[in-house]
């Protein structure tokens, strides 16, 4: 990746942040081995992460209120909509984003007194046996975690299985997510 970065005017990468993206994780002569798996992906995030934490370092502002200053139009400019745009498109996202603006200062207020809620994978990662479940489950609500989420898609058995001993240790007040990594395609996910 060094090849594509070295140079780079950070100007044109913040001014249009998806056009980076998408150069980075297509180069022809790494997409052969996955710019959406793998090490390349890996690669490729890292440095993702590193330039919003340098603009944010900039800007003097934490991203969360980076993101929270932008127009529709520039948060519409971070995104390449290459594998969206059949069901979002640049021009909907914008829209989307305006209809908005209008409780924009609401949710930012929100956000300066509640912060934005974290959730944890530990509880829920495949193959952990299930008092280690349980335990991961009781220390990460001490903590003060409120949303959980577990990994599924080997067996829709034990992906139930599952579910139901993290739901009854996290209890129904607390957010339970499924990831299911890939494994299902959406009608079997609807389903």
């Amino acid at each position: 990746l060094i090849p594509m970065l070295v140079g780079q005017s950070l100007y044109k990468v913040y001014t249009d942040f998806g056009s980076f993206w998408h150069g980075l994780v297509n180069e022809s002569q790494l997409r052969w081995i996955g710019p959406e798996k793998g090490a390349v992906h890996l690669a490729a995030a890292a440095v993702i992460n590193a330039l919003w934490d340098l603009w944010g370092k900039i800007e003097g502002k934490p991203v969360w209120k980076l993101l929270c200053d932008m127009s529709p139009q520039e948060i519409a400019s971070l995104v390449d909509f290459t594998y969206l745009s059949d069901a979002l498109t640049k021009e909907e996202a914008i829209d989307i984003l305006t209809k908005n603006v209008p409780t924009k200062k609401q949710r930012e207020i929100e956000m300066e007194r509640d912060g934005y809620p974290a959730y944890t994978t530990s509880v829920g990662w495949l193959r952990i046996p299930d008092e280690t479940v349980k335990s991961l489950c009781k220390s990460a609500q001490t903590a003060g975690f409120t949303r959980f989420k577990m990994k599924i898609g080997l067996s829709i058995k034990d992906d139930t299985r599952r579910a139901e001993l993290l739901r009854k240790e996290i209890g129904w007040n607390n957010i339970l997510m499924m990831d299911v990594n890939q494994k299902w395609d959406v009608g079997y996910a609807i389903h």
